[in-house]
């Protein structure tokens, strides 16, 4: 019996102490995304760097920021993403792991445009500025 029980109770804690799969979806509605998928971290930090001194605009249009490595990645505030789920998001934009590209993912969870280099902050502003969904958000702040 005790061992019955030991076994379930581990069990438990082996599921709790599992990170779920990430889910882009989660953030649907709630953040525009900029994947940004690349074979190793020196080629994100070049597009990170870009990116630098244009928070204030990245707050402003709500973007969150994912980094998509070969063997890793990173969401926004340094949380870990799973290579599995690296895979998963590699098959969902159909990009190959020996490809760089940045993707920007609207709030409705579509694909809005993709680059295969990197691509400054205003150029990423002036596609998010010119959707209807931003325009509406610009009359109402």
């Amino acid at each position: 019996m005790k061992a019955s029980i030991l076994l379930v109770f581990a069990f438990i804690i082996s599921m709790l102490s599992q990170p779920k799969p990430f889910d882009l979806s989660a953030y649907r509605w709630k953040n525009r995304i900029l994947l940004v998928f690349a074979q190793n971290a020196t080629q994100v930090q070049k597009q990170l760097d870009q990116w630098q001194n244009a928070a204030d605009g990245f707050r402003e249009r709500q973007l969150l920021v994912i980094q998509a490595l070969d063997k890793s990645g990173v969401v926004a505030q340094n949380q870990p993403l799973a290579l599995a789920d690296v895979q998963a998001l590699r098959k969902q934009f159909n990009v190959r792991a020996d490809e760089f590209a940045v993707v920007l993912v609207g709030k409705d969870g579509g694909e809005k445009r993709r680059w295969d280099k990197t691509v400054p902050p205003d150029e990423i502003f002036a596609v998010i500025d010119a959707m209807p969904m931003r325009q509406s958000e610009r009359k109402g702040d």
